[in-house]
Formats: C-alpha cells, structure tokens, sequence
C-alpha cells in the first residue's frame, strides 16, 4: 500500500539519521576521552543478546558527565570490534532533550512505535489546527485587504503630489513671465519719462524771448522789402497796375502809399508763411522729437548770423541748404505774383534775402521745442479781438471786422507771453448808408 510504502520510507530516513546522530555523540566522546585521563577500566559481564554468542568483558570508561548516557548506551565498537552491526535509537524527549539507548535487537514494531510518537509529538491534531488556521487565514485575508486599500490610498496621493507639483512649476514658470514682462514695462516707462523730460519741457523762457526777437526781425524786413518793391515797381507802370488789381482783389481799395505798403506787407507775409505748418527736409528722417529739436536749433544757429556779404563770398547753400531752397522757391512766387519780368538789382536782392532769411529762423525756432509753436491767421471778415490781433496803424480798437491780415501771430505758452499777436487793417464802426447799399470807411 502507497501509505505502508511512504511510512517505511520515514522509518528508514529516521534510522539514518539515528546513526548519523549515534556517530556524532561517540565523536564527542573519544574527544573528551582524549582531553581527560583515563583511569584503568573495570571488567564488567554484559548480558548476552543470543545463547550461542559469548561476549568478552569490554572495559568500561570511568564515570565521567556523561555517565548518563552511558548507562542507557555502551558502544564497544573501539576496543573490540563486533561481526554484527548495531541499530542505535535515538528517542525524543517531550520535553526537547535527547535520550539515547542502545537497542540492539530492536524489532520492526519497536521503530513504528518511536517514530509514530515522534510524529504524534511534532505534528498537532488536524482537529485543534482548523480553528488557527481559519482565524490565520481570515487575519491574512484582513491584511491583504488593508494593504491593497493603503496602497489604493498611496497611489492617490502620489498622483496628486505630483499633479500638484506640475501646477507648482506652471506656476512659477507664470510668475517668471510675469517679473519678465513687469521689468520690460519698467524699463519702457523709465525710456517714455525720460523722452518726455527731454522733449516735451514746453518753451523755455530763454527760447520764448529768442523766438520774439526772431518775429519782430522778420516783420522788419518783409516790411523793408515791401517798400524797395513799391520803388522798383513805379518805374514800370504795367507791374504796378497788376499789384493794384492784387491788393484789390484782397480787400484793399484805397490806392495811398500806406496802403500800398501794407497791402504788399500782407501779400507777401501769405507767401513766406505759406506752408509754415509743414514739416522741414530732413525732419522726416529723425523719429524721436528731441532730435528734431536739436537739429532745427543747430539749423537755426548755422543762419542767424548770416549776412549778405558770407552769401556773396560763398553762397546761401554753403551755410544752409534749407534757407537756400527756401529763398528759390519764394522768389519764384513772388516774381510770378507780380509778373517781375526785369533783373533785380542788388538792393532788392539783399532786402530779400533779409525777409527771406528771418522768415526761415523764426520756422526753425518754432520747431525747436516739442510740440512745435503754432501759427496764427485771421481770415477776412473776422471779428477783431484785442487778446490775439493788434491793428496795424497802431491805433487801439475796441470793435470792428477785419478787412487784411498784415502778418501772422503766434500761440507761445510761455511763462513770459502767451501768444505772438496777429497784424491785421481794419474797418471802422461806423457805416454810412447809401442807396443800393452801404459803404465802409477803411483806416490805414
């Protein structure tokens, strides 16, 4: 039978390891015998195991602290060697100590015994197993659970750990952005306040004072130009016709020499101050309004101590190429106005660049600051108002319309004057009615 079989198999396994253990304790023995001396051994009879075998007195060892285990096993196997081999039975003692015997005739029914109570001993009743191995099996059970909900919980948090940690780098990655940003705007508000500071200070007093002196120069010599052309224009009686019908055609009826003069003083203040408002060459190189500042203050300087003697040694365009445009283009008007068809002599020439030339610095002195100074008209037919318009006979008006604007004002701000005020004629308050309609008296 397969159980007979494998408990045969046990028995034989557990005899071998009976021997193996008989051989360690007889090593253990020869060696203490070895250390401790041995007194003279006293004969002993030892009972025979079979009638026919007869076996000699073996000496026996003196007692020693393993008389104990003497008494229960004698091995002769070194004094006098034995033909029949022995079977040494270890037992186990319930209470984990070893017992040795020596059974030499042990029978078959002797080893089942030992070894069933051997395994009686070590293997617990399958009855009182069951209950531990429930409870054992319901904890692990338990265990298995609780781990796999904490590892459920783990696995959690780590996922939002680091779901955090991802939105903790957008973050900061954002706030960088933002102190990027936040120090170009810093940066461009410090450049802005600094061009404001250069640029948009306003007219100086210095620079208003500058810019009137340069007005009332250039008034001067367009005024003075008017005259020499009132005496070249009478020796040529068809040009003087024409400028009559002009001065006419602008309001003007009286034929005096004052209002000859002043006429011509309107006619050509239009021209020189035609495109006063338009921006000079080169100005559209430079974006940055300080710079067009400096440049037309250097222009300006470069021309205010001009004379006519420097422009007839080398020439307007050797000191300012923009005064010398500025003087063709204005001659050509005016000669086509008043259909000028002889040369001109040199006086007129030199009163011509004056008006010409002061006309061109008070340009460059208005545009010097940021925003540049503005200009100020009176059209025909205006209301006189004392703030802005002076009357040109010097006379102080309280009322009145306005028949001819002599020559332009200004708009200043400045901290000193406020407005360059406009030249103007004027017609007198009272009316005289006629039949058909009514008349004005002019004051020149």
């Amino acid at each position: 039978m397969p159980f007979l079989r494998s408990l045969l198999l046990r028995s034989h396994k557990f005899m071998m390891w009976a021997r193996i253990i008989n051989g360690s304790e007889q090593i253990q023995e020869e060696e203490t015998e070895q250390e401790e001396p041995e007194p003279e051994p006293e004969p002993e009879p030892e009972k025979s195991t079979a009638a026919t075998y007869h076996h000699q007195p073996t000496p026996l060892h003196p007692p020693t602290k393993s008389s104990r285990r003497e008494d229960l096993s004698v091995s002769c196997s070194k004094c006098r060697p034995s033909s029949r081999d022995k079977i040494t039975v270890v037992p186990l003692d319930p209470n984990g100590q070893k017992r040795p015997s020596s059974v030499p005739g042990s029978t078959p029914n002797s080893l089942l015994r030992s070894l069933f109570s051997a395994l009686a001993r070590k293997t617990p009743p399958h009855a009182t197993s069951t209950p531990f191995s429930s409870s054992e099996a319901q904890d692990n059970s338990e265990w298995k659970l609780t781990a796999a909900d904490l590892s459920r919980k783990l696995l959690q948090v780590t996922r939002k750990r680091d779901e955090a940690l991802l939105e903790a780098s957008r973050l900061k990655y954002s706030v960088s952005e933002l102190e990027r940003k936040l120090n170009r705007l810093e940066s461009y508000c410090r450049d802005l306040q600094a061009s404001l500071d250069r640029s948009a200070t306003g007219p100086t007093s210095a620079t208003v004072e500058q810019f009137l002196l340069a007005v009332n120069e250039s008034r001067t010599a367009v005024r003075h130009l008017s005259r020499c052309l009132i005496t070249q224009l009478r020796a040529a009686p068809r040009s003087m016709d024409r400028l009559g019908s002009l001065l006419h055609s602008h309001g003007l009826v009286k034929t005096n020499p004052g209002s000859l003069i002043m006429g011509l003083e309107s006619v050509l203040n239009r021209v020189f101050y035609s495109d006063f408002e338009r921006v000079g060459e080169g100005e559209g190189m430079l974006a940055d309004p300080a710079d067009r500042c400096k440049a037309n203050l250097a222009a300006y300087e470069a021309v205010r101590g001009l004379c006519w003697e420097d422009v007839l040694s080398k020439g307007t365009r050797h000191y300012s190429a923009g005064l010398s445009r500025f003087c063709d283009r204005r001659m050509s008007e005016v000669v086509g106005m008043l259909g000028w068809a002889r040369a001109w002599p040199e006086g007129l020439l030199q009163a011509f660049f004056g008006a010409a030339r002061g006309v061109w610095a008070v340009h460059l002195l208005a545009r010097s600051v940021h925003p540049a100074l503005p200009i100020l008209r009176i059209d025909r037919g205006a209301r006189f108002d004392p703030v802005y318009m002076e009357d040109s006979t010097g006379e102080k008006p309280t009322a009145g319309e306005v028949i001819m604007m002599v020559a332009p004002g200004f708009y200043v701000h400045g901290a000193t004057c406020n407005v360059v005020k406009c030249r103007v004629l004027m017609v007198s308050g009272e009316k005289s009615e006629r039949s058909g309609g009514g008349q004005k008296n002019e004051r020149v």
